[in-house]
């Protein structure tokens, strides 16, 4: 503390301003790209901050390149282009605008096959029950189950669908392919869908899509179908689980 402030690093000016804002008492509190730096004892305290701010129902601004972040963080978000704003709205969503910015012009002919996909599978609806009650809230450690309805409209050929859990960053630490072995062929009609899970999850909160894949490419056919939340306290980040061992597959 006996340092000029011109001589600490950017990364120890950014950890000071993040300690002096945190005691402040104003109603909203802006942070720019706070998360970008710091050791990881820093990146924990932010965390921490962060999870109780939302506890407390207090206005934090964000500011940041992060999308996992803005997935983990926030309730929305806002995209700003050359000084306009582009999107705002779900978090997922906008996170999702702000990543595709990025990507190379579609072509006409994989438009057209993700839409050949999406219009064979539909998910008809998603849960996350307990013991047959549907909740969103869960403790660690609490086993449950994912139940989907899928509406297979065509026959999918040489292709797997996969039911896939991400964590509040946006981060997949789950991915449940409904067969083991080889490519599946779903025929058309309704298809009720099982997944029991044992809860290795930690702290935080998840979202849950379903997904194709074929020789080509992954197509979402239903993204975000359900979101719950694993009660607790912050700890590590989660790390990806082997579905074989975590989960049971019952496809009817």
């Amino acid at each position: 503390m006996e340092q000029k402030l011109k001589n600490y690093s950017s990364g120890m000016q950014v950890r000071l301003a993040f300690s002096v804002a945190i005691k402040s008492q104003g109603d909203i509190l802006v942070l720019d790209e706070v998360l970008a730096v710091g050791d990881e004892a820093f990146q924990k305290k932010c965390q921490n901050y962060f999870f109780e701010a939302k506890r407390q129902k207090k206005t934090v601004i964000l500011v940041t390149h992060s999308m996992a972040d803005v997935r983990r963080y926030c309730d929305r978000a806002m995209l700003i282009q050359n000084g306009r704003i582009a999107k705002i709205g779900d978090p997922d969503e906008v996170a999702d605008a702000y990543s595709d910015s990025f990507l190379p012009p579609r072509t006409v002919e994989s438009v057209n096959r993700e839409k050949t996909v999406m219009s064979s599978l539909v998910v008809e609806s998603a849960s996350l029950s307990v013991g047959g009650d549907r909740l969103k809230f869960l403790a660690g450690g609490e086993d449950f189950s994912l139940d989907f309805q899928l509406r297979v409209q065509r026959p999918l050929m040489r292709s797997r669908v996969f039911v896939d859990v991400f964590d509040g960053r946006g981060v997949p630490v789950l991915s449940v392919p409904l067969a083991k072995d080889g490519a599946e062929v779903l025929h058309e009609g309704l298809r009720d869908v099982r997944i029991g899970v044992s809860n290795v999850f930690a702290f935080g909160d998840y979202r849950v899509s379903v997904a194709v894949q074929n020789d080509v490419e992954r197509v979402v056919v239903g993204e975000n179908v359900c979101r719950f939340h694993i009660k607790g306290e912050a700890a590590e980040v989660m790390s990806v689980v082997d579905p074989d061992a975590v989960c049971t597959v019952h496809v009817k």
